[in-house]
């Protein structure tokens, strides 16, 4: 039975690239270095605290948020800061306008934000965020792309069993099967270790 098998034939492998494209990134670099951002996939963030990572993804997924269609959405799940803060530097970020400049001219702000496709990004806002909650609302919507601020801190059934670095291990592997089960990019978010204090340049192991 061939149906069992990804069909391998090139017009159907340029087909699904052209029905469905990958979403550019606002950083050239990034662009040129990675590439456009397609399903299956998982990408994680880390940096020091307090040094940039919730406005590189804030600039990024509006970017991404212009690119998708009308009844798409990319859902911030956020366990960290306050989600109402995310969702005032989403407005900043889509309408690139200070804290003032959008007090002054509300009204108006509101409907540009939504016609700027700042409503499509969802921020759902939990300080225990479970992996069983993360894939209900996958069901629920029809989702572009995932963020998760922190992916260290989300919960899954039986995590209480493992070691800190098994249970990690093991929640990872989840976020993955997530990317491949809904064909979407997911991009965690998480810390540097002290090594990195003052390091320009991050590898792997500087991960915390």
């Amino acid at each position: 039975d061939t149906s069992l098998f990804v069909d391998s034939s090139l017009s159907s492998l340029l087909a699904k690239e052209s029905h469905r494209p990958g979403l550019k990134w606002r950083l050239s670099c990034l662009n040129t270095d990675i590439g456009e951002l397609r399903g299956c996939s998982l990408g994680h963030v880390y940096a020091r605290p307090d040094t940039g990572k919730t406005s590189f993804l804030v600039s990024e997924i509006t970017n991404f948020a212009s690119q998708i269609e009308d009844d798409e959405c990319i859902i911030w799940f956020n366990n960290e800061e306050a989600g109402s803060k995310v969702q005032f530097r989403l407005y900043q970020s889509v309408l690139q306008a200070s804290k003032d400049q959008i007090e002054s001219f509300a009204d108006k702000a509101e409907a540009e934000f939504e016609r700027l496709g700042g409503k499509k990004i969802k921020i759902y806002d939990d300080s225990s965020i479970r992996i069983e909650d993360i894939d209900q609302l996958m069901n629920s919507f029809k989702v572009r792309m995932v963020v998760i601020d922190q992916g260290d801190k989300v919960k899954f059934g039986g995590d209480g069993n493992f070691s800190t670095v098994e249970r990690l291990k093991v929640l990872y592997g989840k976020f993955r099967e997530l990317a491949k089960k809904y064909d979407i990019p997911v991009i965690t978010v998480g810390q540097a270790s002290a090594e990195a204090e003052n390091v320009k340049w991050l590898s792997l192991n500087h991960m915390d």
